[in-house]
């Protein structure tokens, strides 16, 4: 049984591994500078001590995620006329 539990372990290990690899490369393709920055920067600093439970939480995330959030705080708005 102990070489069933080790081969579990690798398997998890990789299945981890390659979703912190697709995650990182998700965060610094998001479509604009900013988000690319600021997602991108995130992802490099965090992913590493995600377990399982938070990396698929990220995962839907960016699934759903727009650039909304980034866009309220970017944008620029005109200066009203006194």
């Amino acid at each position: 049984m102990g070489n069933l539990d080790s081969v579990s372990d690798h398997f998890q290990h990789n299945h981890s591994d390659i979703l912190c690899r697709r995650l990182r490369f998700r965060c610094w393709h998001r479509g604009t500078q900013e988000s690319d920055l600021i997602l991108g920067s995130f992802a490099e600093s965090s992913l590493t001590s995600f377990d399982r439970t938070q990396l698929d939480r990220f995962e839907a995330l960016l699934d759903c995620a727009s650039e909304a959030p980034f866009l309220r705080h970017s944008t620029r708005r005109p200066c009203s006329a006194r």
